[in-house]
Formats: C-alpha cells, structure tokens, sequence
C-alpha cells in the first residue's frame, strides 16, 4: 500500500489532486443564482453598483470593507452576472485549500525538530496534510461559505486568516533576518486584510499564541505558562474594563451596543444557545445531512435544561483535554483549541440576529479536520489498509454530498422546498420561495405561498400580522399581480407601507420591471417616472426607462441615458445592442430575451 502512494510523494502532486477534487464539486455552480443577501447586500448595494465610491463602501461596512470591495470589483465587471462571482469564490476556496495543506506540513515540521522520525512518523507527515486539505476542499459543511456568494466573507476571512498564520510560522522557522522581515510584515498585512474582511478575525493574535504554545514552547511548563500568561492579561483586561465603566470613561451603552448585532436576545440567551448550536455544528461536520441554508431561531433552545448543562460539560471536557495533552499530542490540542477560538465571535456572548449558519463554520473546520485526521494516522490501532479504505471511502462520500447540495442550490424552488422541510418555522425560507415563483410568473403560487406563512405568523402573534416592512410590500404587489387591486390598497393603507420612501421606492421598482419584463412598455415606465418624483437620482429608475426607450426604438433617448452610467452594468450591457440595432446586425424582437436579463 505504502508503494503505491509513492507515487503521490511530491507535494506539487498533492496539491494539484486537493485543486481537481474542489473544481470537480463546484465546476457546475456558475450558474447559482442570488440567494436571501446577496440581494441586499450586492445587487441592490448602492455601495457596491457605484464601485468606484470607495468611501460609500467603507461607510457601509468599515469591518468588512475588504470583502464588499472584492464585491464592488465584481459588479464593475460582471454586474450581475453570477459567473463571475462564482468563479472568485471557488478561487477562494481553493486557495484556503492549498495553505492549509502548507501550515498542516509546517505544523508536522516542527513536531519532528530534533528528533529522528520513525516509519509511521514519516507517513503522517506525507499524507496527514493531504487529507486535510483535500477533506477541507470537499467538506459539504463547507459548501455554504462558496455557493451563497454573499459568504465570500466568511471564505475570504479564513483565507487571509490562515496565510496570516502561515507567514507567521514561516518567520518563526526562518535563520535570515531579511526573510524574517518580509514574512513578519506580510504577516501583519494580511492579519489587517482579515480584520477589514470579518470580524472573527480579531481572534488572529490569540490563535498566534496558541501556535506558540503548541509548536514553540519547548516544554511542558513553558506552554502551560503561556496559557496561564494568557489568561491573565485576558483577566487583566476584563479588570481594566470594568474600571473604566465604573469610573465613567466610557459609556456601557456604547461598548454594550457595538458588541451586538441585535436587541432581540440577552446576552444569557445567546451564550445558552450557542452551547447547543456548536454541539449541532460538529454533528454537521461528522454528519453533514441535512444541510439548511435558513435554520429556525425557534427550534432552538435558548433556556438552560439538562441537555444544555450536559453540553457545557462537553465542551469543557473537550477544551481541558487538549490543553492536559498540549505536549503529548499538540496538532490534536491546536486543533480543538483553534476550532473553539475561531467560533468564539460567533457562538459566545456578542448576540446575532440569527443563531446558527452553517458558514459560521467554514474557519473552526479546518481545526477539526486536523485534529481527527491526526488521529486517524497516529493511533497505532488502525492499519495502514484501514487507513487506505476509511480516507478513499471518505473522500468518495464527502465528493457526493458537496456536489448534490452543489448542485440543489442551483435550483431555487427545490432549493427552498428542503429548506422548509428542514425548518418549516423559517418564515424567511417560505418569503424567499414566494419571491422566485413570482419571478418565474407564477403568480398566484407565490400568492398561496405567502399566504401560509402569513397565516402561521398571524397565529404566532395573537391574530396580528407582524411581518418586516419589505414583506408587506411583497405582499401588496403580490396581489396586484394577481388582479387584487383593492386589497392591495387595503394592505398598503393598513401597514403604512407608503410611508416608507425607501420601501415604496422598492416597491415601484419591482412593479416597474414586473411590467418591463411583460412588454407592457408604458405601465413600467409610469413606475420609474414615479420613483423618479421620490427620488430624482434613483439611478436603477433612470437605467430601466432606458430599457423602455430602447425597446421602442427611441435609441438616441436611450443611449443618452445610458452613457450617463457608463459604469452600470445595464448600461455597458446595451451600449453595444444599440449599435448593432443602427448597424442592422439585429432586431428588437430578436435581442429581447437578453436585454431583460441584463435589467435591474
């Protein structure tokens, strides 16, 4: 057996075999379409359409500039093309790859340092980084933070993260001072990307001392003194704060509300959850069926109960465990401690709107992956056949998985159907599944649709409707689609949804293009011309009157309009069909289907 891999010896091998298994899952996800924020957060982005605003970017997410930037670059390319979108994110993930694979062979490197190693040792450190990377790339758990293209945040920080810590062991293992230099000040540049990429990155400088303690310190004691120096300037800190609240420096409501993202759940009841949740994610990561996109908060306990006191207790006996064999076996400790590091942000005391995401996990993985595939090589039960069948049997189950849930969220409708068999409670799984039949005309499913969920929330609420404002609105077009003027009003009057420049602005948008795309050519551009009343600089209104003008042959109108955005994408789109229409290269009827999915 041990002949056989001979073959794969070479580490540019390894690499090449972990890059062909990501492009084999995700070759055919160029075509997923938006999801839930992709939306919000890229496509109707003002920020991000308007990509050369670099200021308008930090001012929407100064912690994840760099992330919705990679995003701006995107649209100015792509628009809202999903191509090339996908295409980034693959890259991504295939790079994170490939630098797990080289900080698992520095980590092997330095367990070997003075010391001759033995057959077995010499086996782990050829293949154990191999296997990590390659279960890494494979991982359906994974397959969140690459296909729901919004993620590209959770997928870009753990990149910067990781090559932030590569550098880093690369500096420490460096003897030339020049090299030390340029590997410490990658290290820093690349530490800054991550933290302006998501803010679980701000554990970085703890998890460099965690590699510190695991693979630098050169005794026992030492590393143990580490931790407990550690823990001190932790309690030291703490101390400090609760000085400066008490004497006033600070205000408590300020730090209070920039250490969470919602109001909607104590502290208590987050940190009470997230027990449970974590002990759901590593079930996922052995188990990774089913997968959800949207789980529901509902399900999940936010109270403490006997299952949460024996989930405590777990994670404490996992957590002590690794620190008490942090010598013995420091890649099993790292990679525990660094998967409980790594969710700390999100699964401790900093509330977040929403409980659980998969792609949450998509950093804390690869700790795991390293931790159990250490075992799997190390433990002399197993057998090197064993080994052999359980690695390809693996490999073979988690390809499958990563390309059918690939493949589910290139299909909307089936999509969203498992997410409701999954968490029939979501609300947002049946608004989302609502919203694609009505943009594939289906009108009067996505009524019945909406209709039940807002049925299920009326229950919930004592007989009251209590729906976000862009629901209502949802709603209100909903039945004018479907001839229910009056009711519409109805809705409309009752709710306030007028009110709401902004969401009545979204509203006529959506109304307008609904009308575009049905070739009712002045219905669709009453709906611009009155956003336009609202809003004289609604950029998307202007564009799509643009689209009307085009399509009844008023060029120069709208050509006009266009080279007014030359950098939208609808614009750069139609400029061209403009030219080949005066060339004769084309007609309107012919071009029709392509200028509608290039409109906003």
């Amino acid at each position: 057996m041990l002949r056989w891999l001979k073959a794969f010896d070479s580490d540019f091998t390894k690499v090449v075999l972990v890059i062909l298994a990501g492009i084999a899952a995700y070759a055919h996800t160029l075509d997923i379409p938006f999801y839930l924020d992709d939306i919000a957060s890229i496509v109707d982005n003002p920020a991000i359409v308007e990509s050369s605003n670099i200021r308008a970017i930090w001012d929407f997410s100064p912690l994840r500039f760099i992330g919705y930037y990679s995003f701006a670059l995107n649209f100015a390319v792509h628009g809202s093309d999903v191509l090339g979108y996908h295409i980034v994110n693959i890259s991504i993930h295939l790079l994170t790859s490939v630098v797990i694979y080289l900080i698992v062979s520095r980590f092997l490197q330095l367990q070997n340092v003075g010391k001759v190693p033995n057959q077995s040792e010499l086996a782990i450190a050829k293949y154990v980084p191999f296997v990590v990377a390659l279960f890494f790339v494979l991982h359906p758990l994974n397959t969140q933070a690459v296909s729901y293209v919004v993620q590209r945040l959770a997928s870009m920080s753990a990149l910067f993260y990781l090559c932030t810590l590569y550098f880093y062991l690369s500096a420490r293992m460096s003897s030339r001072l020049s090299n030390q230099l340029v590997l410490y000040a990658l290290t820093i540049l690349l530490m800054i990307f991550a933290c302006l990429t998501k803010q679980n990155a701000f554990t970085l400088p703890l998890a460099i001392i965690l590699m510190e303690a695991c693979f630098f310190a050169k005794t026992g004691s030492e590393a143990k003194r580490l931790l407990i120096y550690i823990s001190s300037l932790f309690l030291l800190a703490l101390g400090l704060l609760t000085v400066i609240l008490w004497i006033g420096v600070v205000d408590v409501g300020d730090i209070d509300r920039s250490l969470r993202e919602t109001d909607t759940i104590t502290r208590k009841d987050y940190l009470t959850a997230q027990i449970l949740v974590v002990w759901k994610y590593i079930g996922l990561f052995f188990w990774p069926h089913p997968l959800n996109l949207d789980y529901d908060n509902n399900a999940i306990a936010t109270t403490f109960s006997v299952a949460t006191v024996l989930g405590l207790l777990g994670h404490i006996s996992l957590i002590g465990f690794s620190i008490l064999r942090l010598r013995k076996l420091p890649l099993v400790a790292f990679g525990v401690l660094f998967y409980y590091l790594t969710l700390s942000v999100e699964s401790s005391v900093i509330p977040i709107r929403d409980l659980m995401f998969e792609h949450r996990t998509y950093l804390p993985n690869f700790g795991l992956l390293l931790a159990v595939i250490y075992l799997l090589f190390s433990l002399k039960v197993f057998s090197c056949r064993f080994r052999m069948i359980v690695i390809l049997s693996v490999t073979i189950i988690l390809g499958t998985l990563s390309w059918q849930r690939n493949d589910l969220w290139r299909h909307p409708v089936a999509f969203y159907d498992a997410a409701i068999k999954n968490s029939p409670g979501q609300s947002r799984n049946w608004v989302a599944l609502s919203q694609v039949y009505f943009k594939y005309n289906e009108d009067e499913k996505a009524l019945s649709l909406l209709r039940k969920e807002l049925r299920q929330n009326q229950i919930e609420n004592d007989g009251v409707i209590d729906e976000p404002l862009y629901v209502l609105a949802f709603w209100s077009q909903l039945l004018r689609a479907n001839g229910l003027n009056e009711k519409a009003n109805r809705v409309e009057r009752t709710y306030g949804i007028n009110k709401d420049n902004k969401t009545r602005q979204r509203m006529l948008l959506e109304r307008g293009n609904n009308e575009l795309l049905k070739s009712r050519y002045m219905e669709a551009a009453k709906f611009y011309q009155e956003i336009l009343v609202l809003n004289p600089n609604h950029e998307n209104a202007q564009i799509n009157l643009g689209v009307v003008a085009m399509m009844e042959g008023r060029l120069d109108e709208a050509e006009l309009i266009f080279l007014r955005f030359p950098n939208n994408s609808v614009s750069r789109s139609n400029l061209p069909l403009i030219l080949d229409l005066r060339r004769g290269d084309t007609t309107i009827g012919s071009m029709k289907r392509k200028v509608f999915e290039k409109t906003q």
